[in-house]
C-alpha cells in the first residue's frame, strides 16, 4: 500500500485532499505529526519527517505545508512516498486566508489584521507582503514568492497537482464529473484500482461530506469556487495581475 503525502499551500484544500485519499480502500491511516503542529510544517525537522515515515511504513497518508527543498523531495523519494500536491486559484486562497486570520485569535497577523481598515486593504497586504509597509517585525510573504517556493514540486515526477476546482465537487460549485475524473487520476498515481465502482463510491462519500461542510455558511464562504469575485475591486485585480501575474499563469490560473 502507498504513502502518500497530502501537500499544499495553506487554505488551498489540505483537508479535501485528505478526505479524499482517506476513502480509498485500505488508506483509513492518516498520521498525526510530531512537532507543534498535527501536520509537516515548514520548519519541520529531520526527526519529524522520519517518526512519522515510521508510524505509516506499511501505509497511509500524512499532510504538510511545506515548500520545494531538494533534500525533504529525496527523502520522500527514498521511503517511495508519492505527494499529491491540492492546488487552489491564488485569488481564491487570498480570500480564505484574510478570513482565516480575522477570525482565528492565535494567528501572528490577527491582532494586527484588527487595525486594517478595510478588506481590500488586508488583501492588499496578502499580495504585496509585508516589505511595502514600515512595521518592525511584520513578517509576511508577497503570495508570489509563498508560490514560487512551491513551483518545484510541479515537475517531480513522484508529485501529482490535483486541482482544488476539479476535486470540490458540485457543494463547492464545480462538477461530479470533473471530481471523478480527478479522484481517478489520485487513484493512478497511489496504485489503487480505478474501478468505477470505486471512483464512484469515494466521489458520493467526498460529496456527502463537503455538503455536511458547507452547511455552514462561514466554511460555504471559505470553500466554494470563486469567492474571489466577492471581494476584488478593480484596482485588486489590477494589483494582482502586476504581483502574481505570470506566477498564477504557471500554476494553471488566468
Amino acid at each position: 500500500m502507498a504513502i502518500a503525502f497530502v501537500n499544499t499551500i495553506s487554505k488551498s484544500g489540505t483537508h479535501l485532499g485528505m478526505r479524499c485519499i482517506s476513502l480509498f480502500p485500505g488508506m483509513s491511516l492518516g498520521a498525526i505529526c510530531p512537532g507543534p503542529y498535527p501536520y509537516l510544517s515548514p520548519d519541520h525537522s529531520r526527526h519529524h519527517l522520519a517518526e512519522v515515515l515510521n508510524k505509516l511504513a506499511k501505509g497511509g497518508y500524512f499532510c504538510g505545508h511545506v515548500a520545494y527543498r531538494k533534500e525533504i523531495a529525496r527523502a520522500l523519494d527514498l521511503a517511495g512516498v508519492r505527494t499529491v500536491l491540492v492546488v487552489r486559484d491564488p485569488r481564491d486562497v487570498l480570500v480564505s486566508t484574510m478570513m482565516w486570520i480575522d477570525d482565528f485569535k492565535e494567528h501572528s497577523l490577527h491582532d494586527f489584521f484588527k487595525n486594517i481598515p478595510g478588506t481590500t486593504e488586508k488583501l492588499a497586504l496578502l499580495i504585496t507582503g509585508s516589505k511595502s509597509l514600515d512595521v518592525s517585525g511584520l513578517i509576511v510573504p508577497s503570495l508570489a514568492s509563498l508560490y514560487r517556493r512551491f513551483s518545484p514540486w510541479l515537475l517531480q515526477t513522484n508529485s501529482l497537482a490535483v486541482r482544488y476546482e476539479s476535486l470540490i465537487g458540485e457543494p463547492g460549485g464545480g462538477s461530479r464529473a470533473s471530481q471523478c475524473r480527478e479522484i481517478a487520476k489520485i487513484a493512478q498515481h497511489l496504485s489503487f484500482p480505478r474501478t468505477k465502482k470505486i471512483i464512484d463510491e469515494v466521489s458520493f462519500r467526498v460529496q456527502e461530506s463537503s455538503s455536511a461542510y458547507n452547511r455552514d455558511p462561514d466554511n460555504y464562504n471559505r470553500g466554494r469556487i470563486g469567492i474571489w469575485r466577492d471581494h476584488f475591486t478593480s484596482e485588486l485585480e489590477n494589483l494582482f495581475v502586476q504581483c502574481v501575474g505570470p506566477t498564477s499563469v504557471e500554476w494553471g490560473y488566468v
